[in-house]
């Protein structure tokens, strides 16, 4: 009895080291190499294995076997399961225990035999080795070498070691799934490309950090850990607040966040994290924090820029010239103002609360709004910008404008916006409409100016023939004595000849208009007048320039006919460059009197003058036609294009105001029109200062 009792108590303290062994998280096939050794100093001649199966693979894998044959271990190790399949592989397929007494005659090792018999293992039992859910985790088995079956001892030893194989097994399961779950959460934090993760200490040092953190502290992570942020490249004062943080989480075990922290990001630019921070458990230290961040830096940027082009979009939108707007498209022939900027409210003289939100119809002007609609559905239905002129009456008046609309389409191709533009031409039109004003007024003029040149061309000839009927009828009425019948009819024809005499100087009164009111005038400010007015009647094709000398003297003139010297030389230069356009520079200075300057003024005691010079680059004049310029009625224009007046006009102007004009010109190297005035001021300066000097 002691002896039993020895050995069961040897039996019962292997079971407790196996356990122990379990416990400890021991390697499983030392484990399980230790079930079968002390299974099998159990009984003496009986040789035990332990089979692993393989779900997946449907079969069996080796998992102990110390005193088997190394040759037959190695023949079963992937032995499929089946219902003929050995002891082991089919209890592993039965879910039962399975006695198999004599295997050279057995029907389920038919296929086995070979492999067993040769190496004296005559007899072989198994028992599945289960999970608490009753799923197979493998085999236990028990080799004999004679013909025999298992003794009732032999049976609870083996369910003893069914049991310890199963904790065993079931262990290292647990144990392999933890480390893949934790291989994978570790992959996971490892490996996340935009969220970086670090575990801190209470006192805010870095325990551990994942790779996208290497980007955030600008250095590795061996750099980063047992560093505080401050240390890092956070400012002291994030740090100080993370570290608040920190505490909060601790205080009350519940996360914080998100909330932004700012550090400078490896480049030196500004940068920012979206941090949540929250608590977990761990074993090496007392707490454990671990914070998660989001690189906002770039969305940050992103914001930035998008705002800045907002910003711009709307100053640009606010402070163009030309008209902009955008309409909503509601439905088949339905706008509606989506917004439009102040050019349009100045443009139209409507407030932002009659135009923004309401419907294209109670804005466009009845007259144009068929028109308008018809260019709206136009621009969709051909899916293009469409651009019109529009003329249209608003509170602030008749507007012209170049209008453009574009359409915008969804993914889905509904056109849902028109966005529109206005460029207004209005003062464009007003001017033109003033040039051909201004134009039919210049042609009356001219007209008139020629009628007063006949009219005075006729005065001076009937004047010469009055003077001589009045002098024949003074004669003749003194060689009639008196009483003579036809005294009375010299009387009545001297009469009719001072009655034609008056007449006469009606007429020459209109073809001589009173002498000009004389001021000092700065030229410069009188040719700028002209030329503002000049610039309205020109094409666009030709180009006027100026230069002003500071020393050009001022002249004594009207200044109303120094505005039509400007405008009639402006006038033939613009005729001069034709459709084809060019410049036309007009230049004023001072110049001193030469004796042998064959144009010069009248008044030689002058010694200076004020000197304008209006050039053109345009066809310019042969000699012939040169010679006949100032001639009246003279013009090389097709017939109702000109007068011929107008540097006739020009002529007597100069005249008039004790100056001369010349020309210069070449076919093919365009004219100058030299004007020449008096400089009267400075003259009656030096006659002043001479009469002093004198005795």
């Amino acid at each position: 009895m002691s002896s039993v009792r020895r050995s069961s108590e040897t039996f019962n303290d292997g079971q407790i080291a196996l356990l122990e062994r379990v416990a400890r998280g021991a390697p499983l096939s030392e484990t399980l190499n230790g079930i079968v050794l002390l299974i099998e100093g159990r009984a003496a001649g009986m040789l035990c294995s332990i089979l692993l199966v393989d779900k997946p693979a449907q079969a069996v894998r080796h998992g102990a076997a110390p005193t088997l044959p190394h040759a037959y271990v190695r023949a079963l190790d992937g032995s499929r399961i089946g219902p003929s399949a050995g002891s082991c592989g089919t209890a592993a397929y039965r879910g039962e225990r399975v006695i198999v007494e004599d295997i050279a005659t057995s029907p389920l090792w038919a296929d086995y035999k070979d492999l067993a018999l040769p190496h004296g293992l005559r007899a072989c039992w198994s028992s599945p080795i289960f999970s608490p859910e009753h799923v197979v985790l493998g085999t236990f088995a028990m080799y004999y070498l004679e013909p025999r079956g298992p003794s009732p001892e032999e049976r609870l030893w083996v369910d003893t070691a069914t049991h310890l194989a199963a904790l065993a097994i079931l262990r290292d399961r647990a144990e392999a799934a933890l480390r893949r779950s934790e291989g994978r959460l570790r992959a996971v934090i490892e490996h996340t490309p935009h969220v970086s993760i670090q575990w801190y200490d209470a006192n805010g040092r870095i325990l551990f950090c994942n790779l996208a953190s290497e980007r955030v502290f600008g250095v590795s992570r061996a750099q980063a850990l047992g560093k505080r942020l401050d240390e890092l490249n956070f400012p002291a004062l994030e740090s100080e607040r993370f570290i608040e943080t920190l505490r909060r989480v601790a205080a009350t075990g519940h996360p914080v966040g998100p909330m932004e922290f700012r550090f400078v990001q490896p480049d030196g630019r500004d940068g920012v994290l979206l941090s949540t921070v929250f608590q977990i458990p761990t074993e090496d230290t007392e707490s454990c924090f671990v914070c998660m961040d989001v690189d906002l830096s770039e969305s940050k940027r992103l914001e930035e820029i998008a705002h800045a082009n907002e910003r711009l979009r709307a100053f640009i939108y606010n402070s163009v010239a030309d008209i902009i707007f955008c309409l909503t498209v509601e439905g088949e022939g339905q706008y509606r103002f989506l917004s439009v900027n102040p050019a349009f409210l100045k443009a139209t003289g409507l407030s932002e609360e009659q135009v923004v939100g309401a419907r294209v119809e109670t804005v466009i002007p009845a007259s144009s709004l068929p028109m308008v609609l018809d260019q709206y559905d136009r621009a969709i239905r051909n899916r293009c910008t469409v651009s019109w002129d529009e003329v249209s009456t608003y509170p602030s008046g008749v507007r012209y404008g170049e209008v453009t609309v574009a359409p915008m389409f969804e993914s889905n191709g509904r056109c849902t916006k028109l966005i529109g533009t206005v460029h207004d031409i209005t003062a464009r039109k007003q001017a033109e409409e003033e040039r051909r004003r201004f134009e039919l007024q210049l042609r009356r003029a001219q007209r008139l100016q020629a009628l007063g040149g006949l009219a005075g061309g006729i005065a001076h000839d009937f004047n010469n023939i009055i003077t001589a009927i009045a002098t024949y009828v003074d004669l003749a009425m003194g060689d009639v004595p008196d009483g003579h019948p036809t005294t009375e009819s010299l009387v009545e024809i001297r009469k009719a000849s001072h009655r034609a005499a008056a007449l006469v100087r009606q007429i020459w009164t209109f073809s001589h208009p009173t002498e000009p009111k004389r001021e000092m005038i700065d030229l410069r400010v009188v040719i700028e007048e002209a030329l503002d007015l000049l610039r309205v009647t020109l094409p666009a094709s030709i180009q006027v320039r100026t230069t002003f000398a500071h020393d050009t003297p001022k002249v004594c003139a009207d200044a109303s006919q120094l505005h039509q010297l400007v405008m009639n030389l402006g006038t033939n230069a613009a005729h001069a460059l034709g459709e084809g356009g060019g410049i036309i520079e007009v230049v004023s200075d001072r110049i001193d009197h030469h004796v042998d300057d064959d144009a010069s003024p009248p008044n030689s005691n002058v010694g200076a003058y004020a000197r304008v010079r209006v050039i053109d680059d345009g066809c310019g004049m042969d000699p012939t036609t040169l010679e006949r310029a100032f001639d009246p009625f003279f013009t090389t224009k097709p017939t109702g294009k000109g007068t011929g007046l107008g540097l006739s006009v020009v002529h007597g102007i100069m005249q008039a105001h004790q100056g001369t004009v010349r020309l210069e010109s070449a076919v093919g190297r365009g004219t100058t029109a030299i004007l020449l005035f008096p400089d009267l001021q400075g003259a009656t300066h030096t006659h002043e200062s001479s009469m002093a000097s004198s005795p």
